[in-house]
């Protein structure tokens, strides 16, 4: 079974924060199970998510597993995020998390051991502890690591106490020798404002030191040449785009695999906690910087399909596999028609110069549109900002269409997603304004 864009079967079911775990040559993501988007049917506004769990050797073939973390609603309110550790010496797994406890509120650190490589887990009996003295009473989603130092390192959501409300946001810090006795340390960051900054990850590559962490379920990250900072924030921070939610990484290989989710709309088009799992490929750039791109295991492999343009405005000419609109000045389309009904298409784009702006329209409503002298793209409610957008050599676009799922990758280093409920036109218009613009090595593959 394919994990992107993955929702459980049931309908009131859906795909809430992601823990994804390399061991041992397999690909695991754990992820909150989430019924009734944090209002569970039983427990409420606690939450009520269970650890879930799936499975890969290769990222294309997945296998579900019974729930990891399950919880005894008579007195469990919620498994909150956390991640897990490997102890090579006693060949288990660890798993980290805050429990909130039912009926009564608060968070508190717990801890499970798993002695089959992570499919069951036996929870520790009593939580290890809670927010300590001048912290609090935000205590959640511990990310567990061990340090060049020797020691266990541990990093939570709290809020330090010494910072005044609304400006005591923090990932707190812990350090252990023996996964069973912590002692808190300075905080790691304090990132201010109105939330606390959740659900954090770290790790090092090609000797960069790396924190994320979500505000309001939009990921972020700082990075440095040191293990534990001072952390500089990069011109644009966000790892993947905004409507890519609470994203956490592990490795695989060399390579670095990202899994988030996408929100469920109401009625009214507003996120609901829980959705579809997303899973990226984080690309890293020569200054440190990171990007994202699809994963090219989870993209089709099916032969193109047949191209038809239609709809072509006067100064825009279709020539097999490729489209060319002198618009320099005005405004020119063309529409591919009969694609399948959930697609993939790639291009290259070449621009002009003085381009104002081009982009695509995606079954006549979602607009991805370049903008190329402010260096910004925009998908729906997404958009992007410090995109390079090359005037003097093409760069690619992917676009995945997959249900309502708009999915898109640009020149193999930023993806931004969104949705489209309703399909009211063709199913791709592609559009200039103020320049000259070829869409080249146009393919359409079924998804």
């Amino acid at each position: 079974m394919q994990i992107q864009y993955f929702k459980p079967a049931t309908a009131t079911q859906f795909v809430g924060d992601c823990i994804p775990f390399y061991h041992d040559g397999i690909f695991n993501l754990y992820y909150l199970l989430d019924e009734g988007h944090h209002n569970h049917p039983i427990v409420g506004s606690h939450g009520g998510h269970q650890w879930a769990h799936a499975s890969s050797r290769n990222l294309i073939d997945w296998e579900h597993h019974p729930l990891a973390l399950p919880l005894d609603f008579s007195r469990e309110g919620s498994n909150c995020t956390g991640s897990l550790i490997a102890s090579l010496c006693e060949k288990k797994i660890y798993a980290f998390y805050s429990l909130r406890p039912y009926p009564v509120w608060g968070e508190l650190l717990c801890r499970a051991e798993s002695n089959d490589g992570g499919i069951t887990f036996r929870k520790k009996p009593e939580p290890l502890f809670g927010p300590p003295e001048g912290f609090g009473p935000d205590f959640r989603d511990p990310f567990v690591f061990s340090g060049q130092d020797h020691l266990y390192h541990m990093i939570i959501t709290t809020r330090d106490k010494r910072y005044p409300d609304g400006q005591n946001g923090c990932l707190g810090h812990f350090t252990s020798n023996n996964l069973e006795e912590w002692n808190l340390q300075e905080p790691l960051l304090i990132t201010g404002g109105r939330s606390a900054p959740e659900c954090a990850d770290y790790f090092e590559w090609n000797s960069w030191y790396y924190l994320l962490f979500s505000i309001d379920c939009i990921t972020y990250y700082r990075y440095s040449r040191h293990p534990f900072g001072p952390w500089e924030r990069p011109p644009q921070d966000i790892v993947a785009c905004p409507r890519t939610k609470v994203m956490k990484t592990a490795p695989w290989g060399k390579r670095r695999i990202g899994a988030g989710w996408l929100p469920t709309l109401n009625e009214h088009g507003n996120d609901l906690f829980g959705g579809k799992v997303i899973m990226r490929e984080i690309v890293q750039h020569d200054n440190g910087t990171l990007g994202c791109c699809l994963p090219p295991e989870m993209m089709p492999q099916t032969p193109p399909a047949p191209l038809r343009f239609e709809g072509l405005s006067p100064l825009a000419k279709a020539e097999a596999d490729c489209i060319t609109m002198n618009a320099e000045y005005t405004a020119e389309s063309a529409a591919i028609v009969e694609t399948p009904s959930n697609f993939y298409f790639s291009a290259r784009i070449a621009t002009g110069h003085n381009a104002a702006r081009f982009g695509v329209i995606i079954y006549g409503g979602l607009l991805l549109e370049f903008h190329p002298a402010s260096g910004s793209v925009t998908l729906g409610r997404n958009r992007l900002e410090q995109v390079n957008i090359p005037p003097d050599r093409a760069f690619s676009i992917e676009i995945t269409v997959c249900n309502e799922i708009i999915d898109v990758c640009i020149n193999g280093e930023r993806a931004l997603i969104d949705q489209q409920l309703k399909r009211n036109g063709p199913p791709l218009t592609l559009f200039a304004a103020n320049g000259k613009i070829c869409f080249e090595d146009i393919k359409i593959k079924q998804y």
